[in-house]
């Protein structure tokens, strides 16, 4: 598969498109170009918040470039994980390529400084339920619990450090009032 042909599957993923999403899953040359496809996500991403940060702005152009293809495979692992145990039957590779596909292609948008990262993350999450429920043959409802309980586990675990952080910031200002 050329570049020229991975992007216009990709562009279909982002919109949707679960066709585009299972020929992805299914080739298995998709992997070099869907990791480019992050690369370039990583890239552009990582440019928009360049822009908006202080000192640190040069730091972000190569972090986006390792950070995005990494992120993209932590959550397709965590996605497959979850799928298998939803009783679905795609493969790890598939779901990678087709989230490296999709989700690369939506931080693009990421070059727009603070709404472009937005946008791209509230798509992403639409654009990894379509692709979780095309590769692993779920519902709609699964494949939303699948890409639903990490977000839950993850917002849990702020609140639980929140709370901490606060009950030993009280703690430690009441006993040094004594």
């Amino acid at each position: 598969m050329d570049f020229q042909q991975a992007l216009r599957r990709a562009w279909r993923i982002v919109q949707l498109d679960e066709e585009a999403v299972k020929e992805v899953a299914e080739d298995r040359e998709a992997l070099l170009p869907g990791l480019l496809i992050a690369v370039i996500g990583g890239l552009l991403a990582g440019i928009g918040g360049a822009f908006w940060s202080a000192g640190l702005g040069l730091l972000f152009v190569p972090a986006g470039i390792v950070w995005l293809p990494v992120s993209v495979f932590v959550t397709a692992v965590i996605y497959h994980l979850l799928a298998i145990l939803f009783g679905g039957q795609g493969r790890l590779g598939s779901l990678f390529n087709a989230l490296a596909h999709g989700l690369g292609l939506t931080q693009w948008v990421g070059i727009v400084p603070v709404i472009g990262s937005f946008v791209a993350s509230l798509w992403g999450l639409v654009v990894s339920v379509v692709a979780v429920r095309a590769v692993h043959s779920l519902s709609t409802g699964r494949a939303v619990a699948v890409v639903a309980i990490p977000i839950v586990l993850l917002l849990a675990c702020c609140a639980a450090v929140v709370l901490v952080a606060g009950a030993t910031t009280l703690a430690a200002f009441f006993l040094g009032q004594q």
